[in-house]
């Protein structure tokens, strides 16, 4: 049988500089190494009226906790369950994102239906779904 470690789950996050006008959007982000059977989960907060998907693939290796995971080169965002791609130049409010949604940075080398089989059992996991649900609140 096929078993998930579950690695430690971290948040970060940016503060915007003057927050009267900004509107601040997070992301859950989930970052995978098949190869390694490792995850992280990590929380990115920008202004959603200034960012597209690609600035997103940019702040992963800061924030990432684990080296290895912080270290890939990371193409892009799917999401969970479809393995539906982001498109790279819009912006998260275009594509419909809701705040603390979670989504999948794709390595390079790995399709997203692939990377999305891969995440199936990591967010099937209750007690993971519960901690991240708590950031709704």
């Amino acid at each position: 049988t096929t078993s998930t470690r579950e690695s430690h789950y971290t948040t970060r996050t940016t503060r915007p500089k003057d927050k009267s006008d900004k509107c601040v959007f997070c992301v859950i982000v989930l970052l995978l190494c098949p190869e390694k059977r490792s995850f992280e989960l990590i929380s990115l907060n920008v202004d959603k009226n200034e960012v597209v998907i690609r600035d997103l693939i940019h702040l992963v290796p800061e924030y990432a906790t684990d080296e290895y995971l912080g270290s890939k080169k990371y193409v892009g965002f799917c999401y969970p369950g479809n393995g539906k791609e982001l498109i790279n130049s819009f912006s998260p409010e275009a594509l419909g994102l809701r705040c603390n949604e979670v989504l999948i940075a794709l390595p390079k080398g790995y399709s997203s239906v692939l990377i999305a089989r891969f995440a199936e059992p990591i967010l099937s996991n209750a007690r993971l779904m519960r901690r991240i649900k708590k950031l709704d609140r």
